[in-house]
């Protein structure tokens, strides 16, 4: 059972179906042949479904915006691009092909990652969440990016957890949120892999003209707590808890067990101390 991300097989098939004319005197205008766009997503998306022998759920993000727009500057950092014409009738029509799945507030990558986590959907069948987007690697299971993956490659939940906490370091500036300033993806992972956290101590100067004086340095020292560590690379950029978590939320993609199934709401993540809080 593929959970695919149908959100960018349909804007990659309306903008390749987006013609533009030109009337003369400075007149210009464009249209899309929705049906041939839809007829390309189809035929892409069942090509990735043969090879891989499996059934389609087609999930797509909420055109009306995300919860995390309501978080902060959510994909703020963007370059503003125009979205190709009858993106949203494209979607609709895609999804009247496969079992189709949109709630309110969400991306289609959190559908994926609810889906691929509930254990009672689908129960029997073996999922495979199908994305381009990197994040969704913060789910466990089986993943396949059709871009780049020959096959579906194993994510396990420890795999998922520590790609998530090195998110939450690392931040995401495209998506409009920033991480602990100086800590990139290849550090975040290493300390949480490492089980590493930083703090500040003072270093005595044993040389030179400053022979004697102290100044703060960082350190590594060892720390079993995941949430520790991500906490310890904003302190030491004098952060707080707040700041961390509010990009521990953005960086979320998210697990049945962050979604409210009855009110249709998301369940905001916390670390868990503070669940047994």
């Amino acid at each position: 059972m593929l959970i695919l991300d149908g959100d960018p097989f349909a804007w990659k098939a309306a903008v390749a179906h987006e013609k533009l004319s030109d009337w003369g005197d400075g007149i210009c205008t464009a249209h899309i042949n929705k049906q041939r766009a839809v007829e390309s997503a189809t035929k892409q998306i069942d090509s990735i479904a043969e090879k891989l022998k499996a059934e389609v759920v087609f999930c797509w993000s909420d055109p009306s915006g995300y919860f995390r727009h309501e978080l902060g500057d959510y994909k703020g950092g963007r370059k503003e691009s125009i979205r190709p014409l009858g993106l949203e009738k494209v979607k609709r029509m895609l999804a009247e092909h496969y079992e189709s799945f949109m709630r309110p507030k969400l991306e289609g990558d959190d559908i994926i990652g609810i889906l691929m986590t509930e254990p009672r959907y689908k129960q029997g069948y073996e999922k495979i969440a199908v994305s381009i987007d990197k994040d969704i690697q913060t789910v466990p299971g089986l993943f396949f990016n059709p871009d780049k993956d020959a096959s579906p490659r194993l994510i396990t939940e420890q795999d998922a957890d520590n790609f998530f906490y090195a998110q939450c370091i690392a931040g995401d500036p495209t998506d409009g949120f920033q991480g602990a300033p100086s800590f990139g993806m290849a550090t975040a992972l290493r300390l949480i892999m490492s089980k590493k956290k930083v703090e500040l101590y003072e270093h005595v100067l044993k040389s030179g003209k400053r022979k004697g004086e102290t100044e703060l340095r960082r350190r590594e020292v060892p720390c079993d707590d995941p949430w520790e560590i991500v906490l310890s690379t904003y302190e030491v950029n004098d952060l707080s808890e707040e700041v961390a978590l509010l990009n521990a939320r953005m960086a979320r993609i998210l697990r049945a067990s962050d979604w409210d199934n009855e009110n249709k709401k998301v369940i905001l993540w916390k670390p868990k101390q503070q669940k047994a809080a």
